[in-house]
């Protein structure tokens, strides 16, 4: 359940407590601020290098890509991060960072389109089930 406060921006996500009966150990509710995950520009480093930069928002962190095709049927990237719903983060900027090993580059960039920009409303996997990036890992 997410709660928003009067100012509209203060959002929590609450989880109820469980029974021991339900899941064999009792457990606490829990209160936390949740994320959103948002697909973030990204820009090849160089030729034919499965490497990009990616520009992550302000207290956002980068969660990894995915393969997706875009609605005119062309491969494209999705570089995904994880960002705070609540929009006032202590951080007032953007950062680049470098990421490797963003299989679909490589020989193929210049066939390879920039995902739609923005909020992320289903997370696609990869065929074989496995998220591109550190999606994968973890």
């Amino acid at each position: 359940m997410l709660i928003d406060a009067t100012t509209g921006h203060d959002v929590i996500a609450y989880t109820s407590g469980a029974d021991a009966s339900c899941t064999g150990s009792a457990s606490a509710p829990t209160v936390v601020r949740p994320n959103e995950v948002v697909s973030i520009p990204w820009e090849p480093i160089g030729q034919a290098s499965t490497a990009v930069h990616v520009t992550v928002p302000p207290c956002g962190r980068y969660d990894g890509w995915t393969q997706v095709v875009d609605p005119g049927d062309r491969l494209a990237v999705e570089v995904l991060a994880s960002v705070p719903f609540d929009p006032l983060c202590a951080v007032s900027s953007a950062r680049v960072e470098d990421v490797d090993d963003v299989v679909p580059l490589g020989s193929a960039q210049q066939q390879v389109q920039h995902a739609a920009l923005g909020p992320v409303d289903e997370l696609r996997v990869l065929p074989g089930g496995a998220k591109g990036g550190r999606l994968a890992a973890g």
